[in-house]
């Protein structure tokens, strides 16, 4: 009769395939551990670049806003400024149009006098209309 061996405790000897189901969830303890490790080191750096990126959100909106502000601002200058171009734009127009009139006014009194002066010569107002280069109204 063969004697089965034992090693000292009495303990029965487990099956290969029992020894190997038993290595195979061990294995897929450690591995579970270690990417449960890796998930937890990697949480706190996503975190932080979450927070970060809300942050950089915030420090844009704000850069944009005051961006617009001085936009608005220098916009606001600029409609002054060209406010006031145009208001000076339109007292040179009155002062031109006012200079041109007041010519205008002493050139017409040079031409009364002329037609006077041709009238008291006893030119007829036709010929004195024909002599000027002009209509009847400019020496009647």
């Amino acid at each position: 009769m063969v004697e089965h061996r034992t090693t000292g405790s009495g303990r029965k000897r487990r099956s290969s395939a029992t020894l190997e189901r038993l290595e195979a969830a061990r294995r897929r303890r450690v591995e579970q551990r270690e990417n449960e490790r890796r998930v937890d080191a990697a949480l706190g750096p996503f975190a932080e670049a979450v927070t970060a990126i809300e942050a950089i959100e915030r420090r844009r909106e704000g850069r944009v806003d005051a961006l617009g502000a001085q936009l608005d601002r220098k916009l606001a200058e600029l409609e002054r400024q060209r406010a006031s171009k145009v208001a000076e734009f339109e007292r040179s127009v009155e002062q031109v149009r006012a200079d041109a009139a007041m010519e205008i006014g002493e050139r017409r009194a040079v031409m009364a006098t002329s037609v006077a002066e041709i009238r008291a010569a006893e030119v007829a107002a036709a010929e004195t209309a024909a002599l000027l280069g002009g209509g009847d109204r400019a020496v009647a």
